[in-house]
């Protein structure tokens, strides 16, 4: 390993000892050898931090840190990462086979400081359902999620990283800081084919109910946030206006759920979901709270 690693893949991780390995050994099999793996434990009580000291790597450095949350143990991470690029895996996700020499290859001795790639859904024995490629548009991202993307290092530490009071689109919130406040162009930004994240496709209906109030919180803040972003695009406004309507229901707001379904009506009046969503949350919130829970 040289002093300064090309990559740095950081994996945040709490109580995942049961699926971590996967992740781990997606970055340790690759064809690309220039990198350095960096575990985050934010406090687990499970058996990960005897996993990852059975492992024989002098890839890995393994940090243990109190219980703070996944934006935390990434920022953490990327403070001690020492790598050109960061790449931001999640503990329960795992790589494509050909992912790092897919990116190094395209990273390497150019201008761009982000690379976008597919975000590829599968189910709990790694078979493919689905594969969405990156797309550029104005604002160089469609659907980023941990894991599809390596960004620069310089690049992170002046956008300041994550931002801890966030829960809920982290990461869209670290792309539009870097947007708004203009920090890379479009000609900085490079899509890479052939290569990405793997992502479980799983019941989340467990996890929404756990973390509502989180979410509505996060979606709260992170609307609040961007007033300026979203300013400039109302259909992105918009979308996020119904997950916060969901999560105020789910947070049995149903007067917030109800006085936002109103403005998404007024804003789309062909759009006859709205109304009979609207009718619902009148007439029988606990059922369209209770509608919305399963999905």
């Amino acid at each position: 390993m040289t002093n300064s690693p090309f990559f740095s893949i950081i994996i945040p991780t709490y109580n995942r000892a049961h699926v971590i390995r996967r992740a781990i050994d997606s970055v340790l099999t690759q064809d690309f050898d220039d990198y350095e793996l960096i575990v985050v434990d934010d406090g687990s009580t499970d058996d990960t931090e005897q996993l990852i000291a059975g492992l024989e790597s002098d890839k890995i450095t393994y940090i243990k840190q109190s219980n703070q949350g996944v934006c935390a143990a990434r920022n953490h991470g990327a403070e001690k990462a020492r790598g050109k690029y960061l790449v931001f895996l999640d503990s329960d996700d795992f790589l494509s086979l050909n992912y790092l020499l897919n990116y190094y290859c395209n990273l390497n001795n150019s201008k761009f400081r982000l690379a976008l790639g597919d975000i590829i859904w599968c189910d709990k024995n790694g078979l493919v359902l689905e594969c969405v490629n990156a797309r550029m548009n104005e604002v160089f991202f469609t659907q980023p999620l941990s894991g599809s993307f390596a960004i620069d290092s310089k690049l992170f530490k002046i956008v300041g990283g994550y931002d801890l009071n966030l829960t809920y689109s982290e990461t869209s919130d670290l792309f539009i800081s870097i947007y708004i406040r203009n920090l890379i162009n479009l000609e900085e930004v490079i899509i890479v084919s052939n290569a990405g994240v793997h992502i479980e496709k799983v019941n989340r209906r467990a996890r929404r109910t756990k973390y509502a109030e989180k979410h509505y919180l996060s979606t709260k803040y992170f609307l609040k946030k961007h007033t300026e972003y979203f300013s400039m695009y109302p259909g992105s406004y918009i979308n996020y206006q119904k997950i916060l309507s969901v999560s105020a229901l789910l947070n049995n707001n149903y007067k917030e759920a109800k006085n936002i379904t109103l403005f998404l009506v007024k804003n789309n009046p062909y759009n006859i979901k709205y109304y009979l969503q609207y009718l619902l949350v009148c007439i029988f919130p606990y059922f369209l709270k209770k509608y919305y829970s399963k999905l």
